[in-house]
């Protein structure tokens, strides 16, 4: 039986930027929300082990950030992420404000979750 090279090798899908942070995003689906443990990290985001979360430390600015505040969803077909917003205050992709929806991600597409930009870039 040949297994394809993709079930064998998690490969880098894209990368989130925020600031001079750089996520490698390889999981076909990443949560996103408020950290759970404020100690963890003195980074604004950052990704857990698993790489299946991406934790924002939240402070007074980025109070508004949901325990789950979102997903990014590989789409195999496009080759791109999906956002997929399940907050209670929903975020900007792009300058539009969505709430409870769903958008593909276009390479250098801009994301604010509550003060917080990010940028996915895709290899």
């Amino acid at each position: 039986m040949v297994w394809p090279l993709d079930n064998l090798f998690h490969r880098k899908k894209a990368e989130l930027l925020c600031e001079k942070i750089v996520l490698e995003l390889q999981e076909e689906q990443i949560e996103i929300g408020r950290s759970k443990n404020e100690e963890q990290s003195l980074q604004v985001v950052a990704l857990d082990a698993s790489g299946k979360r991406i934790n924002i430390i939240s402070n007074t600015i980025t109070r508004g950030i949901s325990k789950i505040h979102a997903f990014l969803i590989w789409d195999k077909s496009l080759k791109k992420y999906r956002f997929k917003d399940v907050s209670r205050y929903g975020s900007v992709i792009n300058g539009a404000t969505i709430y409870h929806s769903e958008i593909i991600l276009e390479n250098r597409a801009k994301i604010e979750i509550q003060g917080v930009k990010l940028q996915i870039i895709y290899s």
